[in-house]
């Protein structure tokens, strides 16, 4: 798939953001950027650029292997509610809206529905200073339908925004709280 020069150009912006360069796309990708982020390998993907088709952003955070592989690991889902306060009880019953798992910040409960394993490593994930804090921020500016955090492998988003419609403003600010809360699991777990 080719894609056109402005395309091309938001691409370079978007990988001169990142410290780094426009990957070339395995086959069935149309969109690839990759660079570093508070020094961990980032990149942001796209099947295509256009609608319908939504961008992803990804943070590695096992850059060397752990020397202790039997070290405990957490997974934690992450996606935004749609009904809530009262309209909560409507979605659930009309939509089948799962109620999910509670995480122990009435915030995150009240805005997302999460599921996770080990729920002793999460609610110390969510303690840390400013993680619950900036996974609100990167739903506001990211709008994000899903996200993914895994302790030993790193964080996985996904944006339903179309690479052509992306606001490079929001997706700098996006990597910069993903590089943050990284930047959490890579010290602490």
């Amino acid at each position: 798939m080719s894609i056109d020069n402005i395309t091309a150009a938001k691409l370079e912006t978007v990988a001169h953001m990142l410290d780094g360069r426009v990957a070339k796309p395995k086959s069935e990708l149309g969109i690839s950027a990759q660079g570093y982020v508070v020094g961990f390998p980032c990149r942001l993907e796209a099947l295509n650029p256009n609608w319908p088709f939504g961008v992803n952003y990804f943070v590695d955070t096992e850059v060397i292997t752990s020397p202790n592989p039997n070290r405990e690991s957490f997974s934690l889902d992450i996606i935004p509610r749609v009904g809530k306060g009262i309209l909560g009880f409507f979605a659930r019953l009309l939509i089948f809206e799962a109620s999910g798992m509670k995480v122990g910040d009435k915030e995150l409960d009240k805005e997302f529905i999460c599921t996770f394993t080990k729920r002793h490593l999460v609610e110390r994930f969510l303690r840390y200073p400013g993680v619950s804090e900036n996974l609100l921020k990167l739903h506001k500016y990211s709008s994000f339908n899903e996200l993914k955090i895994e302790s030993n492998a790193g964080l996985y988003l996904s944006q339903p925004v179309a690479f052509s419609r992306l606001d490079l403003d929001n997706c700098r600010e996006t990597f910069t709280l993903m590089g943050e809360v990284a930047q959490v699991l890579y010290e602490a777990f």
